[in-house]
């Protein structure tokens, strides 16, 4: 089984509607139906080799990691805990020009060379930044 259809049969959201220019809010559920974790899932490589990344608060990444390692098992995909992003978040009317996402919609990603934006909901713009660590000083000096 791939990544995409462990997924699709793990978390709350149509895989379908997750892009590498689209992400999503999932969450995972226990038998019961009770959420136990939360993600936004951003589709970081397609085909053939589907690759995602899943971001959720520090607290709650062990529990989510184990939960979705005793379904994964019965699968070929590989979950991988890293603690090699950083996320910024930006928020401001300024903010969508100064990092060139006018036109980016509510959810949309967009990858640069060495980081990903992804746009919030809210009537103020709001956009998280993903940064590998190893650059996350370098950029908190460009944007501070």
């Amino acid at each position: 089984i791939d990544a995409e259809t462990f997924l699709q049969g793990q978390l709350t959201v149509n895989l379908k509607n997750v892009t590498t220019s689209m992400s999503q809010l999932a969450a995972h559920c226990n038998l019961k139906g009770r959420m136990q974790s939360v993600f936004r899932l951003i589709k970081i490589t397609s085909s053939p080799n589907d690759a995602f990344l899943l971001l959720t608060p520090k607290a709650l990444l062990p529990l989510a990691v184990t939960n979705l390692k005793k379904y994964a098992i019965f699968s070929k995909v590989t979950l991988n805990e890293t603690n090699d992003f950083t996320v910024f978040g930006l928020v401001g009317s300024g903010t969508p020009q100064l990092l060139g996402a006018q036109d980016l919609p509510i959810g949309g990603c967009l990858a640069r060379d060495e980081y990903i934006i992804c746009r919030m909901p809210g009537i103020t713009p709001r956009f998280e930044i993903i940064v590998p660590t190893a650059l996350a000083e370098k950029f908190a000096a460009l944007y501070s």
